[in-house]
């Protein structure tokens, strides 16, 4: 999510100017170069950047073109094509979980970035579902003067949106410790179970869970 908040800017720009075809396939490629680039890495600082910086931006590219370019392909079901996308990360947690647990019993944390690879050479395959699409009020934009005339990458104009800033603001913070429980989560369970195994003849609910 920190990189979204971070490339977020650049990839809206991107996809506006090349289309969702080609942003989500360079997104997807660059996520295999940066799990390869990640399977070799020596050490952690090398692994902020294979996998941080580099997977971080090419997931970004495929995650956020998604928000983007489905709903524009549904009017009355746009709604429920927004909802099934929102599950795509509990529920890609919830199925890869497991299997990335075996794959690094089996092949090792090396072994297992390459396996992830793999996988995500699906994404270049999908990536051109994305049928190319205008609106109508796409063609009228395109029409009208201004659209023209406006040849700049980057506009900062929306900055001085109120709603906006503070709406960014408020996402920032709470992404701040969105992620804190799942990562701690497993460290957590092994102090509980070590903590219940030593105190004798004491059971507590929540202990079971935690180790279930």
């Amino acid at each position: 999510m920190m990189s979204i908040g971070l490339y977020g800017p650049l990839i809206g720009r991107l996809y506006h100017r090349f289309g969702a075809r080609l942003v989500s396939f360079l997104g997807s490629v660059i996520c295999i170069a940066g799990l390869i680039a990640t399977s070799e890495a020596s050490n952690l600082y090398v692994m902020y950047v294979t996998y941080g910086a580099l997977f971080g931006f090419g997931s970004s590219c495929v995650f956020m073109v998604t928000y983007m370019a489905v709903p524009r392909y549904f009017t009355k079901w746009r709604s429920l094509s927004l909802g099934l996308i929102a599950m795509g990360p509990g529920g890609g947690l919830f199925i890869m979980s497991p299997i990335v647990q075996l794959l690094f019993e089996r092949f090792g944390w090396r072994g297992t970035f390459l396996s992830m690879a793999g996988i995500d050479i699906t994404m270049c395959v999908l990536a051109f579902v994305y049928r190319p699409i205008v609106l109508d009020y796409d063609k009228e934009e395109l029409n009208t003067k201004k659209q023209k005339e406006d040849k700049k990458f980057w506009d900062i104009s929306i900055l001085k949106h109120r709603v906006f800033v503070l709406s960014s603001l408020a996402g920032t913070i709470y992404y701040l410790a969105h992620y804190i429980p799942p990562v701690h989560m497993v460290s957590l369970k092994h102090v509980i179970g070590t903590q219940c195994v030593r105190a004798e003849g004491v059971r507590c609910t929540v202990v079971k869970v935690a180790q279930e």
